[in-house]
């Protein structure tokens, strides 16, 4: 799956500076500026960090479609269902 990052364009619309997302994150300003460049790879746990920080979805974050697993087809009804609860649910809650 390919996407691109656009977390510098969301941490500007959000008037930051690498250093006050990574203070936000709890990492440093080199990391998140290697994130941002695509130098390392971004950590789904950090990820999530960065979204609830930007007040975004990861989706948004990586550049992801709305709706881009719609029409999946799933193994057992157990994650479909998991999945329906999850796109229901409050921000808070997500």
């Amino acid at each position: 799956m390919s996407y691109t990052l656009r977390m510098k364009e969301l941490r500007k619309n959000r008037k930051l500076t690498q250093n006050q997302l990574a203070m936000m994150i709890g990492e440093t300003d080199r990391v998140v500026g290697a994130w941002e460049r695509g130098e390392t790879a971004l950590p789904l746990d950090s990820a999530y960090k960065i979204a609830v920080a930007l007040g975004c979805s990861v989706n948004d974050l990586c550049g992801w479609p709305k709706g881009k697993n719609e029409g999946r087809v799933f193994e057992d009804d157990f994650e479909e269902e998991l999945l329906r609860c999850y796109r229901e649910s409050t921000p808070d809650r997500q």
